[in-house]
């Protein structure tokens, strides 16, 4: 029943405290924060922090969290895929082991849950 803006509020304070207590030293910048810089961070946070949670949350409203976490579980291979292909990006044997597992575990997640609705179908 929460909203998802408040979740995320919630969700990054909490890591900016855990982060300050167990690295202090992190947030020390060695570079001047000019308006502009300080627009792109806002800017980098806000598009790849707070959307993603704020698209989770409403997709786990809108399809279901079943759905929803397999479409978050696709997103790593997805974008592994595109910065191959778009940035010629290059990729170690591991990073190419790692996203067939896990295309495999997407590919089996979404085999068990159409065997389980065949068999609750026959029921």
């Amino acid at each position: 029943d929460i909203e998802p803006l408040v979740i995320t509020f919630y969700s990054s304070a909490i890591i900016l405290i855990i982060t300050l207590l167990l690295n202090p030293g992190f947030f020390k910048f060695s570079f001047i924060i000019t308006p502009k810089t300080l627009f792109y961070l806002f800017e980098l946070a806000f598009i790849s922090g707070i959307l993603p949670i704020i698209f989770l949350y409403k997709g786990i409203a809108l399809i279901g969290s079943e759905k929803a976490s397999i479409v978050a579980t696709a997103e790593l291979p997805i974008t592994l895929v595109l910065a191959y292909f778009l940035l010629k990006e290059s990729m170690s044997f591991v990073q190419i082991i790692g996203t067939v597992f896990i295309i495999i575990s997407i590919i089996i997640l979404q085999s068990g849950k159409i065997n389980n609705e065949n068999n609750i179908l026959r029921e």
